[in-house]
């Protein structure tokens, strides 16, 4: 049965092989890894927006361009249903959307997560000196 978020109509696996009239192993093969997954109320069960779901039926696939930080001058964003990220090239990022009321869902903090990695370097949480040889030495006056 479909659901309606926001004027966003969103269909089950079931509805979809419907659509598609295939099998389970063609639909996982070929199919589904080139949908949006959806996962709503914190379950696991996928939903397919259905606007995808045509769009592909008519070999129309929306594919981000990759991103090259080499030629990163200019900010990225990330939109997700719940929240918007804005990540400026001096490593700002800023944050919006009903999810920072609400509260983030897993599948949104996932998503938050890996835009983050592909795109910032975190410094190493230990420093890279080592001390282990180290013995002090009494001042002297």
């Amino acid at each position: 049965m479909s659901m309606n978020i926001q004027d966003e109509t969103y269909l089950e696996t079931k509805e979809v092989l419907a659509f598609f009239s295939c099998s389970k192993k063609l639909f996982y093969e070929n199919i589904q890894p080139q949908l949006q997954v959806y996962h709503f109320g914190g379950r696991k069960k996928p939903w397919y927006r259905e606007r995808d779901v045509v769009a592909f039926s008519h070999g129309q696939v929306e594919r981000a361009a990759p991103i090259n930080p080499e030629h990163w001058t200019e900010e990225i964003g990330l939109r997700t249903p719940t929240f918007e990220a804005l990540l400026k090239a001096d490593g700002t990022l800023w944050l919006t959307g009903a999810a920072l009321r609400e509260g983030f869902s897993i599948e949104a903090v996932q998503a938050l997560t890996r835009f983050l990695s592909e795109r910032v370097k975190l410094p190493p949480t230990e420093p890279p000196y080592d001390f282990s040889d180290f013995t002090p030495r009494p001042v002297e006056e």
